[in-house]
């Protein structure tokens, strides 16, 4: 006897074996005759003359199976019908952006047990070149020469957006606010031959007219038009938009800032700008916890408030700890002081720093920092500041410091491409020639290239000296410097590359010089290696800038590329004689430099 309830589950057991049969026995023919279920054992690409093969590879999504497939925890790569479809498709759609219009890419499955070759092959056919190029009505402030799309060029998608933005940005720098711009092209298929033309409505200069602001709830309007680079009446520049964009996000008030010029606001030759922001939560709290092989186990908690009077004050209070430095500080942040680039810091703190398990000290005190945004990137730091080491009246210290930070670095945590440039002189001592006066000077430069086969090559040269001021005494151990960790030059742990007294221990030097080149590639999305080479030395006087007397170590590393930074195993091994080990590793979140 069957119950009505189990009818159903009958009638669902049949449509599940017949949409199996479907699945098993679906097209035997082309593209179709690979199915999901065998093993993607190779993938090529052939017929390509004008690109390299890896640049292709970077565009399809069929991807040949691990050679560590035949373990039981690594699936292999199957084969799939639809994604082969689409990589057929992004190659013909990559090559007709590039000026090969006559482009075909058909496919050459084989087949060998449950393994599959995948090929794709290429017929490029001649590419579509530019007769003319022509720049039609109001052309004024373009430079034709800075142009690439010219006569004799490949007709690509890439170069005619190119202009199309170069020529925008230049007509509303000039004051053309609402600057429109056409892009023609003629082609002649059977000539593979094109024509082009841009044609330009530059439209009225304009000036930048009164600012509205809307969506603030927490932070003042009038904070928000200060944080605004331009002023009314001045001459409409695109750029000086963009930068005022980019000042308002630097308060770290807002969660997103557009700044719009509505055509519908626009009055005579006035530009009414209207800046649209979405706040970030007012108040936030932040746990972190983490380990490495310098710091040990560390954790941090904070509490910030992003607009303590209605200005977009940044005031934040917290503790960090690690077995090498413990600190409490207590900051707050005042943007838009005299000025739009202008911001002001105050800073109370109480700090712990341990060096070597022989050296400790414990400073308190406070400080003020000016700092000038001197481009988008580009920022100037004045700070005064003073207290007390070790809790005792008679070691009072005072410091000033002048920094210089230029950072074009395409990303923080993992940069591919940039450079990033640090100078920085330190004074301290109790006030001017006493017992206790240095100056500190130390600089820094790091440059990112991206490299063929998804690899990057990072190089970093960092160095200083230190001047002692006093007519009497030597320069306090943790103001010394030290070389070696994870990163520094890592055949050595942590300061353990340099002057030693007789117990071993590590006392620094006056002078440090150090420089390392890596190359990183990426295996896929989430995995990465790295091979480097970092050199260095610490000299108890000015003697470190002498090559002659580096101290080499080589290594690679795996890198787990995660959401909050790579996470870095590396292996140094020391190419200069020690008497200790020769090999040194380093676990760490984030690249050495």
């Amino acid at each position: 006897m069957v119950t009505d309830g189990a009818r159903p589950a009958r009638h669902l057991a049949g449509w599940w074996i017949i949409a199996l049969l479907m699945v098993v026995c679906s097209g035997r023919e082309g593209v179709a005759q690979v199915d999901t279920f065998t093993t993607l054992s190779e993938v090529d690409i052939t017929g390509n003359r004008h690109f390299e093969k890896s640049v292709l590879m970077e565009l399809i999504e069929s991807r040949e199976s691990s050679w560590l497939s035949w373990l039981p925890w690594i699936d292999p790569r199957p084969v799939v019908q639809s994604r082969v479809r689409t990589d057929m498709l992004r190659l013909a759609s990559f090559y007709k952006d590039e000026g090969f219009l006559a482009v075909t890419v058909d496919t050459l499955i084989e087949r060998k047990g449950t393994k599959v070759r995948v090929a794709f092959l290429v017929s490029e056919g001649q590419p579509v070149l530019i007769d003319s190029v022509l720049v039609r009505g109001d052309a004024d402030v373009i430079d034709p020469g800075r142009m690439e799309t010219r006569a004799g060029a490949r007709l690509t998608r890439g170069a005619l957006e190119e202009d199309r933005v170069r020529m925008l940005s230049a007509l509303r720098d000039s004051g053309h606010a609402f600057a429109r711009l056409e892009v023609k092209t003629a082609i002649d298929p059977d000539k593979n031959r094109a024509s082009v033309a841009f044609d330009v409505n530059a439209g009225n200069r304009f000036r930048f007219g009164d600012v509205v602001v809307r969506g603030n709830r927490n932070v003042g309007a009038a904070t928000i038009r200060r944080g605004v680079t331009f002023r009314p009446g001045a001459a409409f520049q695109q750029r000086s938009a963009q930068d005022a964009r980019r000042q308002l996000y630097r308060s770290r008030a807002f969660r997103s800032v557009v700044i719009d010029f509505p055509d519908s606001l626009a009055r005579d030759t006035t530009a009414t700008t209207v800046v649209s922001v979405s706040e970030r939560s007012l108040r936030s709290v932040k746990l972190g916890a983490g380990y490495d092989t310098q710091n040990q186990l560390n954790g941090s908690i904070s509490w910030t408030h992003r607009s303590v009077f209605g200005g977009a004050q940044h005031f934040r209070i917290g503790i960090d700890a690690s077995a090498i430095l413990t600190e409490f500080r207590a900051s707050l942040t005042q943007p838009y002081v005299f000025g739009n680039r202008n911001w002001l810091n105050f800073g109370l703190f109480i700090r712990s720093r341990v060096k070597a398990d022989e050296f400790r000290q414990t400073e308190i005190g406070g400080d003020i920092a000016f700092e000038r945004n001197i481009a988008s990137r580009t920022t100037l730091l004045f700070e005064t500041g003073g207290g007390v080491i070790g809790f005792e009246g008679d070691s009072l210290f005072v410091e000033f410091v002048t920094s210089f930070i230029d950072d074009h670095r395409d990303d923080f945590l993992d940069p591919s491409d940039g450079v990033f440039v640090r100078v920085e002189a330190r004074q301290k001592g109790a006030l001017f020639q006493s017992s206790r006066e240095l100056l500190k000077l130390t600089a820094e430069g790091r440059w990112y290239t991206p490299l063929p086969a998804s690899s990057v090559l990072a190089s970093r040269v960092s160095g200083g000296m230190i001047v002692n001021l006093s007519s009497e005494g030597e320069i306090p151990n943790f103001e010394r410097f030290f070389a070696g960790g994870l990163a520094s030059v890592r055949g050595w742990s942590l300061d353990q590359l340099g002057p030693k007294d007789r117990m071993g221990t590590p006392v620094g030097g006056k002078s440090k010089f150090e420089g390392s080149i890596e190359i990183r590639t990426r295996l896929g999305k989430y995995l990465g290696t790295a091979i480097f080479l970092d050199g260095g030395q610490v000299d108890p006087q000015f003697n470190a800038f002498d090559f002659g007397g580096f101290a080499w170590a080589v290594g690679g590393g795996i890198r787990y590329l995660s959401p909050v930074g790579p996470i870095r195993l590396d292996a140094g091994r020391r190419l200069t004689e020690d008497d200790t080990s020769r090999w040194q590793y380093h676990f760490s979140i984030g690249q050495a430099f």
